[in-house]
Order: C-alpha cells, then sequence, then structure tokens
C-alpha cells in the first residue's frame, strides 16, 4: 500500500518498488562535491549561447558555412540564393518553427541542448538577414535598427515583423502591444471628428481589422481602406447591418455615449462598462474582446487626448457624422428584434428544397476546385486556414471550405466565386431559385441557439439577438437537429426569402457556453482573416509572377463571351 507524508505544502507519495530505485535516485559523491564546489552548470549557463548578428546575408551564411565545414554538416552549407529560397518558402507564411525544424533535419539531429543552441543561433542569424520582398528588400534586423528612425514606425508594422523584433530584442510581445496602444491613445483627438480624419490617425492593423470585421474587400493602401470603412458606414442599411452585429452591451454602451452628446471621459466610460485589459495591438490578428474595444473594432468609437477646460484628458468619442444616424440604427435594430417571426404556412415543402440545394451546393464543391487556378487558390487558403489553431480541432476543419464557398473573391475582382458559377450554370438553374441563390454569396458565419424545432428551425443570433425559421442544406435537413433545441448551432447562415434562413452546409452543435461564443467569434474573425490574406497574396501576382494564375481562370472567362453578331 502506498503511504503519503508531506513536507511543508509539498505531497509526496511513494508507491511499490521505491526500494529498489532509491540508489538511481541518489546523487554519486563527485556530483556532490561538484554542487558544493558551484561547478554544475544552471539553466541560464547551459542556455548560455553566443547569438551572431551579421549585418548582411552573405556574412550569415559564411558563418555558418565555417562551422558546418568545420563539424561536418554539408548539408547546411549552401549558395545564398539557396538560403534566400529556403527561408523565404517558410518566411511567407512566417513559419520559423517549420524553418528550425527542416535546419534540424539537415544538420543530422544535436547531441546536447548547447548543441542545439548553437547551430538555431546561426539559422536564426540568417533568417533575421534574409530580405523580405514585401518590406521593401528591408531584413528583420534592417527593419529592427531602423525602428526609431521615424516616431510612426509601429503603424507599418505587422504581426510577422512584430514576432521578429520581440525575439530580437527579448521583449515580452503583450508589454510591447501596450505600450505601442498608450501612444497612439496619447495622440490629440478632438472632441467632434469626422469619421475619416478619425480613421486616418488609426495604424494600418486596426484598419485592417475594421475591414474585416465590417466585411469590406479592403484594397492595398490604406487611404483607400479608409474611404471603404467612411462609405460603409454612412450608408444606412450597411450601419444597420453593423449595429445588428453588435450584442446588447455593446450597444448600450453606444447608447450612454450619444445620450452624452457623443463623447466622455474615457475614465467615466471604462468604470461603467469595463476597460481595454486584455485587448492588445494587432486587432487583424487578435480582435478585441471587451466592450470599448468591440465598438473601436466597428469604427463606431474612437479613442485620444483632447482638451477639456485647462487640461487634457482621455476621451471616448464616437465621430460627429454617425451621431445622428446611430440613433435611427440603433431604433430600426430594436424594432427588427422585436418582433417575433411567426411560421411560414408552407414549411414542410423546405425540407424538399433542401434536398435539392444541398446537390446544388456539392455540384457548386466541385466547379470551384476542378480548374486548374481554382485549384491553387483553394489550397492556398486551405494552407493558411490550416496555420490557424482553429484549424488543430476536426469539428471546425470544414469551416475552412466553406469560407472559400461563400466568401472568396477572385484577386482583381469584386465578384464572388459564386457569381461566376451562377452565370456560367445559370440556363440549367431553375429560374425561382436565382434570387435565392444569389443571397449565398457572402454568407455569414453565425452562432444560434434553437429554440423550437416545427418543420424549420427556430433560431435565435447569439451576436445580435434577431430570431428567424431556418431550413438547413444538412442530409437529413432539419431532422438531422432532433433533440437538439437549447445547444448552440454554428454554421454560415443566409437571407433565403422573405420569411426564411437557409443554413448552408456544415453545421455544428455544441452546448451553450459562455466559452463556446467566444471561440465563434475568434473562429470567425480567423476565417475571414485568411480569405484576405489569400487574396493579398495573389494579387502580389503583377510583381512577382506566379506560373499557371490568372486574374480570371479561362473558363470562367468563356462565360462572359458575347455571342457574336
Amino acid at each position: 500500500m502506498a503511504t503519503r507524508s508531506r513536507l511543508g505544502s509539498l505531497a509526496i507519495q511513494f508507491g511499490l518498488g521505491i526500494c529498489s530505485r532509491l540508489k538511481k535516485l541518489q546523487a554519486s559523491p563527485i556530483d556532490v562535491e561538484r554542487f558544493l564546489q558551484g561547478r554544475i552548470k544552471g539553466k541560464e549557463e547551459l542556455h548560455k549561447v553566443e547569438r551572431p548578428q551579421d549585418a548582411t546575408l552573405e556574412a550569415a551564411i559564411a558563418r555558418m558555412s565555417e562551422m558546418a565545414g568545420r563539424e561536418g554538416k554539408p548539408r547546411l552549407i549552401m549558395t545564398s540564393e539557396e538560403w534566400k529560397r529556403l527561408v523565404l518558402s517558410y518566411l511567407t507564411n512566417n513559419d520559423f518553427s517549420g524553418f528550425m525544424k527542416e535546419i534540424t533535419e539537415r544538420s543530422g539531429g544535436f547531441r546536447s541542448v548547447e548543441e542545439a543552441n548553437r547551430w538555431l543561433a546561426l539559422a536564426s542569424n540568417i533568417w533575421n538577414t534574409t530580405p523580405q520582398p514585401d518590406r521593401g528588400g528591408k531584413s528583420a534586423y534592417q527593419l529592427y535598427q531602423g525602428r526609431t528612425v521615424s516616431d510612426d514606425w509601429r503603424k507599418y508594422m505587422d504581426y510577422k515583423v512584430a514576432q521578429l523584433i520581440a525575439r530580437l530584442s527579448d521583449e515580452a510581445l503583450d508589454r510591447l502591444e501596450q505600450s505601442w496602444r498608450r501612444d497612439i491613445e496619447s495622440k490629440s483627438l478632438p472632441i467632434n471628428p469626422t469619421l475619416q480624419a478619425a480613421l486616418n490617425k488609426l495604424p494600418a492593423a486596426w484598419i485592417d481589422a475594421i475591414c474585416l470585421c465590417l466585411g469590406i474587400c479592403g484594397e492595398r493602401k490604406k487611404r483607400d481602406k479608409v474611404s471603404q470603412i467612411v462609405s460603409h458606414l454612412k450608408d444606412e442599411a450597411s450601419l444597420v447591418k453593423t449595429v445588428l452585429g453588435l450584442q446588447p452591451q455593446h450597444r448600450e454602451a453606444m447608447i450612454y455615449l450619444l445620450q452624452s452628446g457623443g463623447w466622455v471621459k474615457y475614465g467615466q466610460l471604462s468604470r461603467r462598462f469595463g476597460d481595454e485589459t486584455g485587448d492588445g495591438w494587432w486587432w487583424n490578428e487578435n480582435p478585441p474582446h471587451s466592450i470599448i474595444g468591440q465598438l473601436r473594432l466597428r469604427g463606431l468609437l474612437f479613442v485620444g487626448q483632447a482638451p477639456i477646460g485647462s487640461r487634457h484628458y482621455k476621451v471616448a468619442v464616437i465621430p460627429a457624422d454617425l451621431r445622428q444616424t446611430l440613433p435611427k440604427a440603433v431604433h430600426k435594430v430594436s424594432s427588427l428584434k422585436a418582433k417575433l417571426p411567426s411560421l411560414v404556412a408552407n414549411a414542410s415543402s423546405y425540407q424538399a428544397l433542401g434536398n435539392q440545394l444541398s446537390e446544388l451546393e456539392l455540384h457548386y464543391g466541385t466547379f470551384a476546385t476542378e480548374d486548374e487556378s481554382l485549384k491553387k487558390y483553394y489550397e492556398q487558403l486551405m494552407s493558411y486556414w490550416n496555420k490557424t489553431e482553429y484549424a488543430k480541432y476536426k469539428d471546425t476543419g470544414e469551416f475552412g471550405v466553406q469560407e472559400y464557398l461563400w466568401n472568396f473573391r477572385l484577386p482583381g475582382s469584386d465578384k464572388f466565386l459564386l457569381d461566376y458559377f451562377l452565370e456560367q450554370k445559370r440556363n440549367e438553374l431553375p429560374e425561382r431559385l436565382i434570387p435565392g441563390l444569389l443571397n449565398w454569396r457572402g454568407a455569414e458565419l453565425k452562432c444560434c441557439r434553437i429554440l423550437a424545432l416545427k418543420d424549420l428551425l427556430l433560431l435565435e443570433d447569439l451576436d445580435t439577438g434577431q430570431r428567424m425559421w431556418s431550413f438547413s442544406l444538412e442530409i437529413g435537413g432539419t431532422r438531422a437537429f432532433q433533440g437538439s433545441v437549447g445547444k448552440m448551432v454554428i454554421s454560415y447562415t443566409c437571407h433565403w426569402d422573405k420569411d426564411t434562413y437557409c443554413l448552408l452546409g456544415y453545421s455544428l452543435l455544441t452546448p451553450e457556453r459562455k466559452s463556446s461564443l467566444k471561440t465563434y467569434q475568434n473562429l470567425k474573425f480567423a476565417l475571414r482573416d485568411t480569405t484576405a490574406k489569400v487574396r493579398q497574396y495573389f494579387l502580389g501576382t503583377p510583381r512577382k509572377a506566379r506560373p499557371g494564375l490568372s486574374g480570371i481562370p479561362k473558363s470562367f472567362l468563356k462565360a462572359f463571351e458575347e455571342e457574336p453578331n
């Protein structure tokens, strides 16, 4: 029988056979003597290694080659072009760990921690001195060394570069993020700014995040993205949709600001609705979760320093040109929420419609990947998606495919992938289905509570509180949801006709938990970010040709050829 003794607050349990193993646990006299003389290496000393920082890639390669030749590791001796190709193949996706894994394989493995640290330091040196095409040919070291040249350098830094800088400077990334955010929020902000003027003060990463959150297909230049955001929020229907996406506590904070004249001191707002602790800098990678942060993420609220009386105060401000339209949008959203939809008379007919559309969706999925160019778009999207933390879970793997089908637009075009399919196959489709199929474009990932099941599903959008009757394209239709009342369903959802909504393809059922809702919100943002990255990747084709990829596949172009006169 095992016995237990307690030393201080540490519980120690001895199992069977402990006596036969005591000698293995006992230090030898030589080890004891070395310990007493301080001759045993501590953890810091064990991991201490020279970290070279060469000025050029050639110098870093020469250092690596000399060491590899001396140690007999020929696979680490390569030309400058070979090293550059190797690094950029991983740098494109910011896969530093993958690069280090390849270095380990090329070296033939390491015999000790000290040896591993020594070789990986040399590899890091090459990584950090490799010129980056999307950074004007500058290396990570050059970007790091030039970071103090301009006070605005943070605006132009993305997550990939920041990770490198943090690694080079041994600084904690979250501390850097808080420092950079304080710098932005220390800038002057009038209490009656225009939306465009307020957006112009934000860093590029935040502008990208606002585009992602609003579902705007952002241009390459910041000023063009700002113009798109302004146009989106000044459009009445788009503003209503944006407000509809706010949770009740977010709308409450916005109403409080509007009733206070459109601005309040930041401390007054944070005491009532909570501060932004935990919200980072790279909103395009990790969106804020605080109430204030969620309003800022949608371009509805801005924070800065404003002169009030004889002093400057940190203030939270709604742009002046949104203060008249936002109350109308809030009122319209409130009336939408108060309306409980009645069950449509022909609810049972949607089961057959769902089966028909499910087959059509299958044909579209084949069409969207069979062309050689489309296959490369799809593979690149899934490559990005598989590097997100959400792709690790088998239950969410299908969402990457769904994001591609409903939200991908070919680079250089404003049309959805689905548009080309519908235009090419229009003659083969029943005319009555076309209006509903057009709604599949830009379908939004939603998380809904299942309230009832009566031929159709009665769903409540947990983001907006909106209730809707919906049918499903899942195998079995709504019958697949038997026994699921009270659970949450995560699925791409779109409006089908005036009475119903449609759950497209894959749906994930989960018990209702606060943590599940937060995971869903991060998942939705990660999917949007993946799509945006793929478009940016292929928009770089004029600068660096990618063989076999055209702007629009030939099979699509044929669909637009005019009939000869």
